[in-house]
């Protein structure tokens, strides 16, 4: 299933993920922001100790993830992988780099 927006993943798809199986978002765990830049874009913050997704920043997080709108569509949509966009610049992480690999599993269909 291809995505048409990042804001509809986040605010749908992704919500719908941690409402559906909190016990298992909570095994996650931490408080993560997404700051997604351009159109359709915007700040989220995703509290995996919770577990509740909300739009705006997060007072405290442990790890931030910086990309395009346009970026995150392409990696929620498959044709741009994680590891790729990290090394390419497209995906930055601040904070707790190890935290943000365990968002794979929330953000992998297949995963979850």
């Amino acid at each position: 299933m291809a995505y048409e927006s990042a804001a509809t993943y986040i605010n749908d798809v992704l919500k719908a993920r941690i409402d559906g199986n909190p016990a298992r978002a909570k095994l996650i765990g931490g408080v993560f922001e997404f700051v997604l830049d351009g159109d359709q874009g915007g700040t989220w913050t995703l509290d995996l100790t919770q577990p509740i997704l909300r739009e705006g920043a997060a007072e405290k997080m442990n790890c931030r993830i910086r990309m395009t709108a346009a970026d995150f569509l392409a990696l929620v949509n498959g044709t741009l992988g994680a590891m790729d966009a990290f090394k390419t610049g497209k995906l930055k992480v601040e904070g707790n780099l190890a935290m943000s690999l365990k968002l794979q599993i929330l953000l992998d269909a297949k995963g979850w």
